[in-house]
């Protein structure tokens, strides 16, 4: 007898004793009870086994290869889940602009252009400021100013074409960020502003006119 094997059914799983044997004699597989055993016996064997124990595969099993879809898990990767992935985790991105803010999404910063000079306009461009001095000037948006999400108001030395910095008045720093305000548009004497929310009372805008 050169050993004894595991039993032969699902059913048989846990008995004991000479009666389950499974012996090898001579290179070939018999039962206790001298019989051969064919090698449908031993796939039986291997299927009732799998059945029996609920998990036992063989390295053959089509289940054990990464060509499957993977089980969606979408929400253990965000904030809170079991799994979150922080921003700075992540690769680096590509040198595109998808991800760049605009005036209809957030987003992130535009690619920086380097130098020490240049400052980022409302529209999202990096721009050199105009040579000569500037105009200070301030505009108070009043609550019913605005006409949804817009308001357009008219500020004296302000064109289509000249650079403007705009931002808010100290005291209306908290509510303009709240608001999210950008002045989004220019024209001639004109500067049209767009928030996310409308403000529940006046904001002070100071605006630096150059050219």
């Amino acid at each position: 007898m050169a050993g004894i094997l595991p039993p032969v059914t699902g059913a048989d799983i846990g008995a004991t004793g000479d009666e389950w044997e499974d012996v090898y004699l001579a290179g070939q597989m018999i039962d206790a009870d001298e019989n051969a055993v064919s090698v449908a016996d031993i796939a039986g064997h291997i299927a009732e086994t799998t059945e029996a124990h609920g998990g036992i595969v063989a390295s053959t099993d089509a289940r054990l290869t990464n060509a499957r879809t993977p089980i969606a898990h979408a929400s253990t990767h965000q904030s809170g889940g079991t799994d979150a992935i922080k921003l700075d985790d992540l690769a680096a991105p590509d040198d595109n602009t998808d991800l760049n803010a605009s005036i209809s999404k957030h987003g992130l910063l535009p690619k920086l252009g380097g130098g020490t000079t240049n400052y980022l306009r409302a529209d999202g461009s990096w721009a050199t400021p105009p040579s000569g001095s500037a105009t200070s000037a301030t505009t108070t948006i009043a609550v019913g100013d605005w006409s949804g999400n817009v308001c357009t108001k008219s500020l004296s030395g302000v064109t289509a074409s000249n650079h403007i910095v705009v931002g808010p008045a100290p005291s209306s720093a908290d509510a303009y960020g709240a608001a999210r305000i950008i002045a989004a548009t220019q024209g001639a004497g004109t500067i049209t502003f767009g928030c996310t929310t409308t403000p529940t009372g006046s904001i002070a805008v100071n605006v630096l006119i150059f050219g």
